[in-house]
């Protein structure tokens, strides 16, 4: 299933909440007390309408929009719809992960979180929300948060680095790396602000390094090559993002910093991925003096030979 991003849980989980708090007590599939949220919004067209719009507000705000950068936005879209329409009890059907599970590796901050409020409000502004279901919407947002937002005492900054959606077109750092022991080939892309950099210099802040990781295709125990000598590669397991900017690796214990590098993982459909960064900082510590990269010379020797 494509990346589902914050704002399709966060909307989706809203209007559940506001469903629940406007049906009778006497259990699921009784009579509302009133006109269901469904009819009181419009019906689908209308929550198609506000979710064209709030998307579009996600999409544009540059606090936020980072989060879904690789997002299929129409496909987000009918998502979103059919996630209203189901939970304020229209005739749709949605079937996805719950609020915690959904977020789970994006590194959603306060801040971030108080911008897709922002937006919400607008877009129920515009389209004129009843002040009750306004409230209401508005209100259920304190008890998801907890689900959404990332502590940053307890990630840090990693798991927060999106993936990029053109990396592939970026110039190659190093490609087809055989790792043996583990049984996986490697492809390394690198950002046009990192290509710059010169050998013996460290990498600019902005420069972003996207790993593939993939399993390798096996001819007994060894890794099978093809009549180019090259490995050959099986299924994309995990993508891997590296990137440094200024003060990013500030707040991090100075047993885990690499400099101001952070890291975020993907799985192979670019759903964000829990992994034990700690592990990928320990790996990356001795190398302080190649700026905290693996291959650092090797990747300097191959563009030389370019």
């Amino acid at each position: 299933m494509q990346r589902t991003i914050v704002t399709s849980m966060l909307a989706g989980g809203l209007l559940l909440s506001l469903a629940g708090c406007n049906t009778m007590e006497s259990g699921p599939g009784k009579m509302t007390a009133d006109k269901s949220l469904y009819d009181r919004l419009g019906g689908k067209p209308a929550i198609t309408a506000v979710v064209d719009d709030f998307v579009g507000r996600v999409a544009a705000d540059s606090r936020i929009n980072g989060k879904f950068a690789n997002a299929n936005i129409p496909r987000l879209k009918t998502m979103l719809v059919d996630q209203i329409c189901q939970a304020s009890g229209g005739p749709c059907t949605y079937s996805g992960r719950d609020m915690k599970a959904a977020h789970a590796g994006m590194g959603i901050t306060g801040e971030e979180f108080d911008a897709l409020v922002g937006d919400l409000v607008a877009t129920l502004n515009k389209f004129k929300v009843g002040e009750r279901e306004k409230n209401d919407l508005l209100g259920a947002l304190g008890p998801m948060k907890k689900d959404i937002v990332t502590s940053p005492t307890a990630s840090g900054p990693d798991g927060r680095l999106p993936l990029p959606g053109d990396y592939k077109s970026w110039p190659k750092f190093l490609v087809d790396i055989p790792k043996g022991e583990a049984k996986q080939v490697r492809d390394i892309y690198i950002n046009q602000t990192g290509a710059r950099t010169s050998a013996g210099q460290p990498f600019p802040n902005g420069t972003v390094m996207v790993m593939e990781i993939y399993k390798a295709k096996l001819d007994g125990d060894k890794i099978a090559t093809g009549m180019d000598g090259k490995p050959l590669k099986g299924d994309l397991a995990k993508v891997f993002v590296m990137g440094k900017d200024q003060g990013w690796g500030d707040k991090l214990p100075d047993n885990l910093k690499n400099g101001d590098w952070i890291y975020a993982a993907y799985d192979a459909s670019s759903q964000p991925l829990m992994e034990d960064f700690a592990k990928c900082r320990a790996c990356h510590t001795p190398l302080a003096q190649k700026d905290f990269v693996h291959r650092y010379d090797e990747y300097f020797q191959s563009r030389t030979r370019m």
